[in-house]
C-alpha cells in the first residue's frame, strides 16, 4: 500500500494565516460515557500560522491579558477545559513544539520569553531553544523571563546542507525549512516575527508522524533540551514528524484526550505510555477501567495505524517495591490484549529503559542517558513494524 494513500494529512497552507477547576481523581461513568457519545473531536483544517510561520504541534494561541504576546497551547479549548489542573499547567509547556518558515530576507528575528512554572529542583536551569536548518542542529540559543529576540540568519553553507539530503524524497526535513524547536518546559510565549519569511511549503516536511502520548517522561523532565527528550530521537531516526502530547504528572487518560487523538488523521503511528501518573491518585480498577476506555476509543478510530502501549518506566528499587506497579503493568498488559489486534502491541516500560544508572537525581526521571536508552530500544522496536506498514 502506497504510504500517501494510507494516510490523510492536512495540506499545508499556501499563504500565511491571522493568529489564531481541579479535576476529580475518580470521574464519573455517565461523564465519560457522555464524552464519548459526542464522537472524536475534530482534527484542525490546517497547521497554525502566526505571521507567515507555520506552529507546529500547537493548537491555538491565546492573547496575554495585556496585551503582551501569546501563549502557546498545544490541546484544543474543548480537551483544555476537561484537563486536571497540572493538566491545563503543562498544556503551556510546548514540549519541542516547533517555528517553522522559510527565510525570504537575510534574516528574522523571533521574539520569545518563558514564564517560569517548573518545579523548584528545574528553576534555574538554562531554558534553550533550538535552531535547525531541516534536519541539521544549527545551535541552541537561551532565552529568558523577559522579551529575548532570537535572530536567525541564512547559513553560508547552506548548498552543502543540500547536498547532504539529496535524495531523501519524501523523508526528513529540506534544509532550506527553518525550525526553531521550542523548551519542553516552562511556558513559552511568544510576541512577535520579524524579517521577511514564508510558510513551509509542500515537501518539505517528512510525509508521515509519530505521536507520542504520556507522562512527564514523554513530556522531557528533565532533559537538558526538547531535542533530547525520547520522541525528539526517535523522530530524527525515523525521519518523521513527531507531535509530543506528553503531560508532565498529568497524563490522566481523560475520556476527551483519547477522543481527540481519535479524531486527528495527522498522525500514522504513536505510543501511548500509560500508568505513572495514576498511581496515587487512582485504585487499580478504576485504571483498569481507563486504560481500556482510553485504547478502545484511539483503536476504535485507527484500526490499521500501529500504536504501541507502553506500560510503567524503571524506577528507583524504592518505588518499584510498591506492588501497585506491577498491578498497573499488568492492566496495560491485559488492555492490549483485550483489544485483540495485530497492529496493537505492549511494550514493557522496563525492557526500554533497563538501567538505574540513567536516573536522575530524582530516581524517577531519567537522565540524558536514560532518554538516549529509551529512544534507542523504542526505535528498534518500532522499525520493523513500521516497515511492513509502509512499505514503499
Amino acid at each position: 500500500m502506497n504510504r500517501r494513500d494510507f494516510i490523510q494529512r492536512s495540506p499545508l497552507l499556501a499563504a500565511a494565516g491571522a493568529v489564531a477547576a481541579r479535576w476529580s481523581p475518580v470521574a464519573t461513568r455517565a461523564a465519560e460515557e457522555k464524552a464519548l457519545r459526542a464522537g472524536p473531536a475534530s482534527s484542525p483544517a490546517a497547521p497554525l500560522m502566526f505571521q507567515n510561520a507555520q506552529l507546529h504541534n500547537i493548537d491555538h494561541l491565546e492573547p496575554n491579558p495585556g496585551g503582551d504576546g501569546f501563549r502557546l497551547n498545544r490541546m484544543p479549548r474543548d480537551v483544555w477545559s476537561k484537563l486536571n489542573a497540572m493538566g491545563k499547567t503543562r498544556a503551556f509547556a510546548a514540549a519541542g513544539a516547533e517555528l517553522r518558515f522559510n527565510l525570504v530576507g537575510p534574516e528574522a528575528r523571533v521574539f520569545l520569553r518563558y514564564v517560569e512554572n517548573r518545579g523548584g529542583k528545574a528553576q534555574g536551569w538554562p531554558v534553550l531553544a533550538e535552531l535547525y536548518q531541516g534536519g541539521f542542529l544549527m545551535r541552541c540559543v537561551e532565552f529568558g523571563e523577559t522579551w529575548t529576540a532570537i535572530v536567525i540568519k541564512k547559513p553560508s553553507r547552506l548548498e552543502k546542507l543540500v547536498e547532504e539530503t539529496a535524495g531523501r524524497g519524501a523523508d526528513g526535513f529540506d534544509p532550506a525549512l527553518v525550525r526553531l524547536a521550542l523548551p519542553y518546559m516552562p511556558e513559552t510565549q511568544i510576541l512577535r516575527i520579524e524579517g521577511d519569511i514564508a510558510p513551509p511549503r509542500a515537501g518539505q516536511v517528512p510525509a508521515r508522524s509519530y505521536l507520542a502520548y504520556g507522562s512527564s517522561i514523554t513530556h522531557g523532565s528533565y532533559a537538558l533540551r526538547a531535542g533530547e527528550t525520547y520522541p525528539a530521537q526517535v523522530g530524527r531516526v525515523l525521519d518523521v514528524n513527531v507531535f509530543n502530547l506528553g503531560l508532565g504528572a498529568a497524563a490522566y487518560l481523560e475520556p476527551e484526550m483519547a477522543q481527540w487523538i481519535a479524531g486527528r488523521r495527522d498522525w500514522d503511528f504513536a505510543t501511548l505510555e500509560l500508568g505513572v501518573n495514576l498511581l496515587r491518585p487512582i485504585t487499580t480498577q478504576e485504571f483498569a477501567r481507563r486504560v481500556h476506555t482510553f485504547l478502545a476509543t484511539i483503536v476504535a478510530a485507527h484500526p490499521q495505524r500501529p500504536i504501541f502501549v507502553i506500560d510503567i518506566f524503571t524506577s528507583s528499587k524504592e518505588l518499584e517495591a510498591n506492588p501497585k506497579r506491577a498491578e498497573f503493568r499488568q492492566v496495560v498488559r491485559d488492555a492490549v490484549a483485550a483489544v485483540n489486534s495485530g497492529h496493537v502491541r505492549h511494550l514493557d516500560g522496563r525492557s526500554l529503559f533497563t538501567k538505574t544508572t540513567g536516573l536522575c537525581f530524582d530516581l524517577l526521571h531519567p537522565s540524558s542517558d536514560g532518554f538516549s536508552e529509551i529512544a534507542s530500544r523504542l526505535t528498534a522496536e518500532l522499525q520493523p513494524v513500521l516497515r511492513s506498514v509502509f512499505r514503499p
